[in-house]
């Protein structure tokens, strides 16, 4: 049985999570930032976006560009990182429906891009 997805729940079984795999998830992040280009990108574009809200450069708005309800949880989405400026203002379960849709599309092209790789590799060798 699938348990129901609450929001309370979800919070403390990932800060349980984390506090229990704190030096483990820092070693992958790590791992992670030295060796994906995508994924420094990311860092720094979420760092970029901080920092101008911290020195109030630019203002996180109260409601999401997609629903249109007030929420005190607006996320900054962005469709391409290297545009670090161009933002789409969400709340969280806008946001998080974003992702779910961009990251199946994503999965199933790297997983793609991935078998094309071995098969070439596979190639070489013969």
């Amino acid at each position: 049985m699938i348990k129901p997805y609450t929001a309370k729940n979800s919070k403390e079984t990932n800060d349980k999570y984390y506090s229990e795999n704190k030096e483990k998830i820092n070693e992958k992040r790590r791992l992670m930032y030295k060796i994906d280009e995508h994924y420094r990108l990311v860092c720094k574009t979420k760092e970029l976006i901080r920092k101008a809200i911290r020195d109030k450069e630019i203002e996180r708005p109260m409601y999401c560009s997609f629903c249109k309800r007030f929420s005190e949880r607006i996320e900054a989405h962005h469709e391409d990182y290297s545009k670090p400026f161009i933002i789409i203002w969400l709340c969280h379960q806008c946001h998080k429906d974003q992702h779910r849709i961009f990251t199946r599309e994503e999965i199933t092209l790297r997983r793609r891009i991935k078998a094309r790789k071995k098969k070439e590799e596979s190639n070489k060798g013969e």
